[in-house]
């Protein structure tokens, strides 16, 4: 997930889907580079309709609608996540995925950012801290209320933990290459399995599936894992990996 005021790309290249490369690789499969998608900034994605993406139809509207009144409450916020994985992930995938290339919008991911203190009024932007958000708030645990990833690394509203258990959140962090800091940017997403000496199953948001970014089930890398990021407008290279595993009880 990216921070509000990391990614400041032009204007004019805003409709285009560059590859991010996030790292994420199937369950016992050699690690694999995917794409990712380049996000105009927070500050400029809105109004509705300002890059030739449409409000969804009201058909489009009742049934994400259907879709999230459905979600279960509990007991635990990654038996919300199984609910959209278990019963859209092959069946229908588009319910549960960003609509990048298409006329409309989801508003499905829109309904996530509702959990947040940004109002989203499209689907071009990285939603997996919202989705989590999202799914705390459903089972009423503490949310960090931010669409930024990395929002979760607040040591008073959350307790880390080294030994993570399903259900967990796994949150990753981008570092500058140089400095060994962290830029603000990552991804976060509950722990669907327990990680290895290297890597870890992981249930969340805004995760690269066929081509597609949705609600999907990924193993990635514990890292550190050199990739890029643009921030400020330009490609900058990072280390990706684990920062912390945050305790969900």
């Amino acid at each position: 997930m990216i921070s509000r005021r990391a990614f400041t790309i032009a204007a004019a290249t805003l409709p285009v889907l560059n590859a991010a490369k996030v790292w994420a690789i199937e369950e016992g499969a050699p690690v694999a580079e995917l794409d990712d998608l380049t996000y105009p900034s927070f500050d400029i994605i809105n109004p509705v309709n300002q890059f030739g993406r449409a409000e969804p139809d009201e058909q489009q509207k009742e049934k994400a609608k259907r879709i999230w009144t459905a979600a279960p409450k509990g007991p635990r916020p990654i038996d919300v996540v199984n609910y959209f994985i278990d019963n859209f992930n092959q069946a229908d995938p588009e319910a549960i995925s960003q609509w990048p290339n298409a006329e409309a919008w989801n508003p499905l991911v829109v309904e996530f950012f509702r959990s947040t203190n940004y109002k989203a009024e499209n689907d071009l932007v990285p939603w997996c801290a919202a989705f989590a958000n999202w799914c705390l708030k459903r089972t009423n645990r503490i949310a960090s209320g931010s669409a930024a990833s990395q929002s979760f690394l607040d040591p008073q509203a959350y307790a880390f933990t080294n030994n993570p258990k399903i259900g967990d959140l796994a949150v990753f962090t981008c570092y500058n290459i140089d400095t060994g800091k962290s830029i603000g940017l990552g991804h976060v997403a509950f722990v669907a399995g327990i990680p290895t000496a290297t890597q870890i199953l992981v249930a969340g948001g805004n995760q690269s599936n066929d081509g597609r970014s949705m609600i999907c089930r990924r193993t990635y890398p514990l890292g550190p894992v050199r990739t890029s990021r643009t921030v400020n407008g330009k490609r900058t290279p990072v280390d990706f990996k684990i920062n912390t595993y945050i305790s969900i009880t």
